[in-house]
């Protein structure tokens, strides 16, 4: 069984409604988890400004706090984390010969992030 699936981490680009342009501090972090023809698009609960993200490796530059001084560090381990936990739900319901839709997704990575 070939499992087909793909993801990145990006930031919300979303413009600034007085002036029209793109807003580039306390940006929201977004995830893709792309399966299936489907898109799941899940904010990662983190926030940066832009010119602290490296989009090429899809982190936080090393030494860098975002507005709620969470450390460079943390805010990677946790996308790391989110990208593991995605691709172990995706794997796990494929084995059980079960086709996840993105509510199924969306739900159990919420579960498995912020339920104690």
């Amino acid at each position: 069984m070939k499992l087909k699936f793909s993801y990145k981490f990006r930031l919300e680009q979303r413009k600034d409604k007085k002036n029209g342009e793109l807003i580039t501090s306390n940006v929201p972090i977004i995830f893709d988890f792309s399966f299936d023809g489907k898109r799941l698009k899940f904010y990662t609960g983190y926030r940066i400004d832009v010119d602290k993200w490296d989009d090429v490796s899809q982190k936080v530059y090393k030494n860098n706090v975002n507005r709620s001084k969470i450390d460079s560090a943390d805010i990677n381990d946790r996308l790391d984390e989110i990208t593991t936990i995605a691709k172990d739900i995706y794997k796990e319901a494929k084995a059980l010969k079960f086709n996840p839709t993105l509510h199924y997704m969306r739900d159990e990575l919420r579960k498995r992030l912020f339920d104690p």
